[in-house]
């Protein structure tokens, strides 16, 4: 095993049976909460004990092994600082702690012997590096991260986690990885994906787990194939979604994104007004309720007169998957979805000479930044933002009849 061993050994002088004993080094003694560990070896016999002794010595080191076995890798990070010993051999030493296989070492017992070996601590893993970067921006930002980016964030890195650990990312594993990519995603996915990690490693660098992030300014540009744009709706499909699917039409006239519509309740209607927040009764899974995509989404919206909400009783999936379809059996097009009508929002409002950043603050496209005392006082009152409005509901009036 590579640690010299003292051979069986009497526990005293009156004793008549043998032991094996293991000195446990002085490094590791106060982890273990002992000096030493002894079994009988059930012999008063010198010669039996000579047998049996490496047997019984072999299952004191798997005893010790137990004892130090971490829980996981910052548990395993923390077991090698504090046992280093430069007196002792980086191999000795790995045995002692997780064992050591010298034919067919495993991925822990590679990673204590070379941090031994070194000097320098276990590389950060990737689940760590995760649940980093959720801890900081969790105590960075006013409220927690969404469930689903999470979840994005979670997806992206086990698929680049093949090429090694967060200490091992380049430039040049950043395009192998961008090449694999590409063929199961699109390229919008990729930046987005791109986007994800590169948050990640922002709080490995500020943290001082890695020198430099390596997605930071990665020159990655895809060009968006003109089949994938979702595009604004045409006068004559504004026609017709008017009469054919009404909620879709108030999203072209109030920039409401589907699950925003799809969300609100009777009580976020205050006069004229709409307003945009989270719904904690509005459940999208078991352990996520709805809110806006952005801080700057939470707001106050203009709505005509002709405003209805869609039926309360319905699951917001099921509204949104409603819409899509019933666009889709309109205009056969893949480039018109219920979102167009947030495309459609904007165009309207150039043409009919609005006031653009009063529209985009309507939209919820402010900077996030102090975007709610921005939006709700100042420039972008709630009359400040119907008087806009009315302009684009008069456009689309005259376009529509």
């Amino acid at each position: 095993m590579g640690r010299r061993r003292q051979g069986p050994v009497k526990a005293s002088s009156r004793s008549g049976n043998w032991y094996a004993r293991l000195t446990i080094p002085p490094a590791l003694r106060e982890q273990v909460g002992k000096t030493r560990l002894m079994r009988s070896l059930g012999t008063a016999n010198h010669a039996v004990a000579l047998n049996r002794y490496s047997k019984v010595y072999e299952e004191l080191e798997k005893e010790l092994q137990a004892l130090l076995k971490p829980a996981g890798r910052a548990d395993l990070r923390q077991h090698v600082e504090a046992n280093r010993d430069p007196e002792e051999s980086p191999g000795i030493l790995t045995e002692l702690l997780v064992g050591l296989d010298h034919e067919s070492p495993t991925e822990e017992q590679q990673l204590v012997y070379q941090a031994l070996k070194s000097g320098k601590p276990i590389p950060l893993s990737w689940d760590e590096a995760v649940e980093l970067w959720l801890n900081t921006r969790n105590k960075m930002r006013s409220r927690p991260v969404a469930a689903s980016t999470v979840q994005d964030t979670k997806r992206n890195v086990r698929s680049i986690q093949k090429f090694g650990s967060p200490a091992d990312i380049s430039k040049k594993i950043i395009e192998q990885w961008i090449e694999q990519q590409e063929l199961v995603m699109k390229p919008t996915s990729v930046k987005a994906a791109l986007k994800k990690l590169s948050a990640v490693f922002t709080v490995l660098v500020h943290k001082d787990h890695v020198p430099f992030n390596p997605f930071q300014n990665f020159p990655y540009s895809p060009v968006q194939k003109k089949i994938d744009e979702r595009r604004e709706f045409t006068d004559e499909e504004l026609k017709i979604i008017k009469m054919e699917c009404p909620d879709v039409y108030l999203m072209c006239l109030t920039s409401l994104r589907a699950g925003e519509f799809a969300s609100r309740l009777a009580a976020d209607i205050q006069g004229n007004m709409l307003v945009v927040d989270e719904q904690p009764s509005v459940m999208i899974n078991k352990t996520e309720y709805w809110r806006p995509k952005t801080l700057s989404s939470y707001r106050r919206v203009p709505i005509p007169e002709s405003f209805e909400l869609t039926d309360p009783k319905q699951a917001l999936r099921t509204k949104k998957e409603n819409w899509q379809k019933k666009i889709k059996s309109l205009f056969k097009d893949s480039t018109c979805t219920p979102h167009s009508a947030r495309h459609t929002f904007y165009t309207l409002a150039r043409r009919a000479g609005c006031e653009m950043s009063t529209m985009e603050a309507i939209a919820g496209h402010s900077s996030e930044r102090g975007s709610k005392t921005a939006q709700e006082y100042g420039q972008y009152t709630d009359d400040a933002r119907r008087r806009e409005a009315l302009k684009l509901w008069a456009f689309v009036q005259g376009i529509t009849n």
